[in-house]
């Protein structure tokens, strides 16, 4: 992950010099609008001469560089999206697997399991879970209950991260992922969730399954059953949760169900957590968008309002071109030139 480099710094490099001159064809609009004057001291403070301007400049090449830099050294060692555990999972297995005792070994291709799982790899992950499932059988009780009813538990988690990407990501709408699950949201391609509901089962009736474990399959099943419409009927009756629970009722009842306008809108996107920014960033009197992705090496989303309630893309040109990452955003005159 990268440093806060790219957070704090984010406006004032990208977005600090831009100009809140209006735009021609918006004079017009605009004109109706409440007129915003800059602060004294900020009107007060004189413009960067040319010499100033080229020396941010070298400033920033120097910044996207270092984030460059620090992009490729996360993506080999971060905890979350880094290669590094996996690789060393993976090496280990490969050289020592065949001397490792049964029980090393099953804990080991667990553990790879899992790191492959956090990197999105559901069906090499699921491969190693099954495989590992299987060797519990042979070790029979030299694996207690509960780590074997964990393993289990994350199989099924495996086969309902495969359907969530092979439905809500690669055929996402406006319903994927939001509950309760309809419409859009169930999915097309069954094979991830029907799984999961058979593992779920199996690990919430399993005697040697502890409470806590037992809840958190109970309620994976009735999600899983609801991604593919087989809520409520499809649930075994005594792992059922009625169907009015996800409706809410009395007063509850009334809360609107959210309605995810974004890919109208046009300011959809994939992207892990990050922060996100509003504030009319050209001068025009309305309101626009800026997106941090978690991920190192991914830039900024910035949509321009059109104002008729759509909007653009205007990452190109905006100087946020290889400034990535960055969970939070904060805006503001780092300048103190008048302008956001």
């Amino acid at each position: 992950m990268t440093r806060g480099l790219a957070t704090a710094a984010l406006l004032s490099l990208a977005l600090g010099g831009a100009s809140c001159t209006q735009p021609a064809d918006r004079v017009d609009e605009a004109s109706a609008r409440p007129e915003i004057t800059p602060t004294p001291a900020a009107s007060a403070t004189p413009r960067p001469d040319a010499a100033a301007d080229d020396e941010d400049a070298k400033g920033h090449a120097r910044m996207v560089a270092a984030l460059a830099d620090e992009a490729r050294a996360a993506i080999e060692r971060a905890p979350y999206v880094g290669e590094s555990r996996a690789n060393q999972l993976r090496e280990q297995l490969a050289r020592h697997g065949a001397r490792m005792d049964p029980v090393s070994r099953t804990r080991t291709r667990y553990q790879l399991a899992a790191a492959e799982l956090e990197l999105g790899r559901e069906r090499e992950a699921i491969a190693l879970f099954e495989t590992a499932r299987d060797e519990l059988v042979t070790l029979g009780d030299a694996v207690p209950s509960g780590p074997a009813a964990e393993l289990r538990f994350q199989l099924g988690v495996a086969y309902l991260r495969l359907g969530e990407s092979q439905n809500c990501c690669l055929r996402n709408n406006a319903d994927s992922c939001i509950l309760p699950i309809a419409g859009g949201g169930v999915h097309a391609d069954e094979e991830g969730a029907r799984k999961a509901m058979a593992v779920f089962i199996e690990v919430a009736r399993d005697a040697g399954t502890g409470e806590r474990l037992r809840k958190k399959a109970i309620w994976l099943l009735n999600v899983a059953a609801m991604t593919v419409a087989a809520h409520p009927a499809g649930v075994p009756e005594d792992l059922r949760i009625p169907a009015a629970a996800f409706q809410g009722s009395g007063a509850a009842s009334s809360f609107p169900r959210f309605v995810n306008v974004s890919r109208e809108l046009g300011v959809d996107r994939e992207s892990l957590a990050g922060g996100a920014v509003i504030d009319d960033f050209d001068g025009d009197g309305l309101l626009d968008i800026i997106v941090t992705d978690w991920f190192p090496d991914r830039p900024p989303a910035l949509w321009r309002n059109r104002g008729d309630g759509s909007f653009e893309s205007k990452l190109e040109g905006s100087g946020l071109e290889g400034v990535t990452g960055g969970l939070n955003l904060v805006h503001a005159d780092y300048d103190n030139d008048g302008d956001l």
